[in-house]
Formats: structure tokens, C-alpha cells, sequence
């Protein structure tokens, strides 16, 4: 059976050696003894940490880059508050850079006022970072990040794409029920007349979202209609 899968093999296994083991048994069984490769992991939830106490504690920018056009490809410039996921400002230019988000930034102090930190991605109009991949160089700010001095306003920068925070997910946060997720899973999201929004994946809706994609239910046994 050398080269079978272990579920192939599992099967043989049970039909014609009328084997009594279960499928995860066998499985570690033949990954210990080095017959078959450790399968890889999908990976685990993250769940998102809790948001700034009040509204222009901690902003977010981010841009997203996308064909938002059939044939166009644009950066879409997102500033939005974390503590209540409110966006202060959001456009599309043709490449993210120093002005965009200097634009973003001018437009949220016009609507708000003047905030306490911004946290951002390590693009190199934010900061200076001098190994790929590496921490920023604080001691060497940026345009960007010298404007951001004389405003008085803290620069946070993100090492990890889930840390970038709500900027770049407003999809929404699933529940995990009874150990189950759906990480790399495809879903989808449909929306209601009334503005409120559903998660599905296959016919099984996973939660029900409030118009602004708060308060999330639980696993919902209710198939699409």
C-alpha cells in the first residue's frame, strides 16, 4: 500500500483486514513510524483583541489594492477608528503613497479633530525599515512620519497582516462553535433588504450581522433560501 493515502488506506484497512482502529488512530500510527508526511495544518483562528477604549484613541489607514473595475486596478485608502469602526475617510486613487495618506489623515482631522495614534502598515511612505521584513527605524521617520510628529500624533506600526486591525477587515469576525472554524474556508456574505447581513458557507448560515457588521449570533442550523 506503500504510496495510498491514509484515508484510502484506512479503508483497505477496515473492508478487507476488518481492522477496528479508528481513522485518526491509524493515521498517527503510520506519520510516527515516517510512512506518510504530516498533512499540513489549515491554521488557527485569530480572534480579533479588544477595541480602543473611546473614539480617537487609535486610528487605522490602510489601502487595498483591487480591480474595484472590471479592467481598472485601484488603491482604496481606508482611515477608520477603532473603537467604533467608523470610517473618517475612504477613496480610491490610482497608487497608494505620502499624499494619499497625508489625504486621509487631513480629511479625518476636518470630520473629528486631531487624534492620538495612527497604526499602519510598514509601507516605505510610512517608515524606514532597514532589513525587509525587519523593525522600522523609529530614528529615521519618513515625510509621513514627520508630520505626523509636528501633530503630536503616535505612529504605531503593524508586524503581522492580522495585526493591521479593522482597516483591512471589514469582513466580518465568524463566531467558532463546538471547536469549529473556518479558516481558508470560502463563504459568502449576503446582504438584506433591511441592511442586515448573513455568513454562509455551503447552504449552513454560520451568523447574522447587524447593518454595520456588529453583534454577531451563533451557528445558525438554517439553510439558504
Amino acid at each position: 500500500y506503500r504510496g495510498w493515502s491514509v484515508a484510502h488506506f484506512h479503508e483497505r484497512y477496515r473492508d478487507r483486514h476488518a481492522g477496528e482502529r479508528s481513522y485518526t488512530w491509524v493515521r498517527n500510527r503510520l506519520q510516527e513510524s515516517g510512512l506518510v508526511e504530516p498533512g499540513k495544518r489549515r491554521g488557527t483562528p485569530r480572534r480579533r483583541r479588544e477595541r480602543a477604549a473611546i473614539p480617537g484613541l487609535l486610528v487605522h489607514q490602510d489601502g487595498s489594492s483591487h480591480e474595484w473595475v472590471a479592467g481598472s486596478w485601484w488603491d482604496l485608502i481606508v482611515t477608520m477608528d477603532d473603537a467604533t469602526s467608523e470610517v473618517y475617510s475612504g477613496f480610491f486613487v490610482e497608487e497608494e503613497g505620502t499624499w494619499s495618506s497625508l489625504r486621509g489623515v487631513r480629511e479625518t482631522l476636518e470630520k473629528r479633530g486631531l487624534f492620538s495614534s495612527l497604526y499602519t502598515d510598514r509601507g516605505s511612505h510610512y517608515w524606514h525599515t532597514p532589513a525587509a521584513g525587519g523593525q522600522v527605524d523609529k530614528a529615521r521617520p519618513t515625510q509621513f512620519g514627520r508630520a505626523m510628529g509636528e501633530l503630536g500624533i503616535e505612529m504605531i506600526p503593524s508586524y503581522s497582516p492580522e495585526a493591521r486591525g479593522r482597516s483591512e477587515r471589514l469582513s466580518l469576525q465568524l463566531p467558532v462553535t463546538h471547536g469549529r472554524h473556518y479558516v481558508k474556508r470560502r463563504v459568502r456574505v449576503c446582504e438584506h433588504a433591511d441592511g442586515t447581513l448573513s455568513v454562509f458557507h455551503g447552504p449552513r448560515r454560520l451568523a447574522r450581522y447587524d447593518a454595520g457588521g456588529a453583534a454577531p449570533g451563533a451557528m445558525l442550523p438554517v439553510a439558504a433560501s
